[in-house]
């Protein structure tokens, strides 16, 4: 749901993908829930989608945008981060629950796979009734050690064979309940925006490219409202300048028309030329003289 899915990116069988831009060689399981994903996050120097990365099934993996950061703080901090938990994991189970789980096993199977112990996860002085996956304190925020957040996550899951406990350490870190608290939702409203608007312009694209007679209208009177109308009408450039089928590029220049049709709102009517724009007058009726 409004998200671009590209390159090699498989999603698997009753997974829902929501507000995200994957791209790359993803892998994701069966039964996985992905929210506000950008691939950019994952690697953002572009190396890792190389090979195949693979996701287990039955993870929510989320990407939060952070409405602020510590000030205090003197290490670079990202302005978002993600969070996985397992599809059966309830959050607020304590500890010394038989039943309390995260990424779907039992608390001590994780700590005896990545060297994790309680006293990272939560204070000293806290009682067992007061931990629980919720306020445990998992999710790297910071920068240090050269490490990216992607390969803490792939570490916290269990993809990535590497000793990470240390740097993990390390870092500035957050719980689920300290993330809620500091959710930037402008920023994740307009990221929301902008994918629509770009899911918009590619759909636009192959319905034009492919032939198809669909009317974009809608699309063009949203991206006016929204200041974009420059896009779209680079775009539909784009798409002029990539066709040589006589039929398709009557219907793109009828688009740009329609665009710039909308553009002009009541000052002039859709095709209508100039002669109905008060400043041209003055130029006709020289033409009429002679």
């Amino acid at each position: 749901m409004n998200s671009r899915i590209e390159g090699q990116v498989r999603i698997g069988e009753g997974s829902l993908v929501l507000h995200s831009h994957l791209e790359g060689n993803l892998q994701f399981g069966k039964r996985n829930l992905l929210i506000e994903l950008d691939s950019a996050l994952f690697d953002p120097v572009g190396s890792v989608t190389a090979l195949p990365i693979r996701f287990p099934d039955n993870i929510v993996l989320q990407q939060v945008m952070l409405k602020f950061l510590p000030q205090k703080q003197p290490i670079p901090l990202h302005t978002s981060l993600l969070t996985v938990f397992g599809v059966s994991d309830n959050l607020i189970l304590t500890l010394n629950d038989p039943s309390a789980t995260f990424l779907n096993d039992p608390w001590q199977q994780f700590f005896s796979r990545t060297g994790i112990v309680a006293e990272d996860l939560w204070a000293l002085d806290a009682l067992s009734e007061n931990k629980s996956l919720m306020n445990a304190k998992l999710f790297p925020v910071g920068l240090l050690g050269g490490e990216s957040i992607f390969s803490y996550i792939m570490w916290l899951i269990g993809v990535s064979n590497r000793d990470l406990v240390s740097k993990w350490r390390e870092q500035w870190r957050m719980s689920i309940d300290q993330v809620l608290k500091q959710v930037n939702y402008t920023e994740i409203m307009g990221n929301r925006r902008n994918l629509t608007f770009q899911i918009g312009l590619e759909e636009m694209s192959e319905a034009l490219v492919s032939g198809n007679s669909r009317y974009f209208h809608a699309f063009f009177s949203g991206s006016f409202h929204e200041g974009r109308e420059i896009k779209v009408l680079e775009k539909l450039d784009d798409v002029a300048s990539s066709l040589d089928d006589i039929i398709i590029l009557c219907r793109v220049f009828s688009c740009v028309a329609d665009m710039l049709g909308i553009m002009a709102g009541d000052a002039g009517g859709i095709r209508g030329g100039p002669a109905a724009n008060a400043n041209w007058i003055h130029a006709f009726s020289l033409l009429e003289q002679g």
